[in-house]
Parts: structure tokens; sequence; C-alpha cells
């Protein structure tokens, strides 16, 4: 439900059309679910067992997410949307299933982020999606679809 409400404030333009009106409405809708999660933070905070709280933080954390991509992909950066960006979006059934290629490859499973933390552990996820990334581009170029 959190995510069709940003999506209504952000993509759909029910509320406002305005951008900088969406800013103002997608930040303070954020604000109202990262106050909510802090109000429920004292019965718990868990992702596995997914409390409330954490919940909440999520989808405020998402929103902010999701205000951002869509100032670089649709007003800020255009030039952004026909570049790296476009194969995988045209293609993101292949860039999904190719993440969990290197799970089941014991060579590849070593570059995945697994088991990592920290300013390390962030640098190999960016170099594992910038090879998914890439490996999507590439099969794209060779006209290789997957499709439901």
């Amino acid at each position: 439900m959190a995510g069709l409400i940003a999506c209504l404030i952000i993509i759909e333009g029910k509320i406002t059309r305005n951008f900088r009106a969406k800013i103002l409405w997608a930040s303070g809708y954020a604000v109202i679910l990262a106050g909510a999660a802090c109000l429920l933070t004292p019965l718990g905070l868990s992702k596995l067992r997914d409390t409330p709280a954490w919940c909440l933080y999520c989808a405020a954390a998402n929103t902010i997410v999701l205000l951002f991509l869509y100032w670089i992909l649709d007003t800020g950066l255009a030039a952004t949307r026909h570049g790296f960006v476009r194969a995988t979006g045209t293609n993101a059934l292949l860039a999904y299933m190719l993440a969990y290629v290197a799970y089941f490859n014991p060579t590849l499973f070593r570059l995945t982020a697994d088991g990592t933390e920290g300013w390390y552990g962030v640098m190999r996820a960016l170099l594992f999606a910038g090879l998914v990334l890439a490996m999507t581009i590439v099969l794209t170029r060779f006209k290789f679809r997957l499709q439901l």
C-alpha cells in the first residue's frame, strides 16, 4: 500500500503535476512513514521478523529512492534514459535472472557481496551490479530476451 501511495504521488501525478510539489509531497510522506517507524521502534526492529517499524523504515527509504530515480530518468538526466539503463529496462527479466546465475556457479559466487560488510561489501555489491548490467547489455545486443 505504501508503494501504491508513493506511485500515485510521484509517477501518476494524481495529487500534483508540478515536480517541485511532487518533491514536497513525497518527502512529507517519507517523513510521516519514518516518524511512524520511530514511534513503533520500541516494540522491536527486525528484518527477519518483519516488524512494522522495519517495514515503515523501508517504505520511507523506498519513497525517497523512487523520487530520486524518477528525477534521474524522467526529468533530470534524460540522456541517461537512452544510455546503459535502457537495456536493463527493456530486458528486466534477464537482468533479474542473471543475478541468480552467480549463486549457482561456484566461480561466479565469489563475485557476489555475500558475507561482506562495510565499504568493502558496498564496493563488491556495486561491482556485481555493474557486471550484471554489462552482461544484460551484451546479451540484449545479441537479441537474447526473456519474456513471460
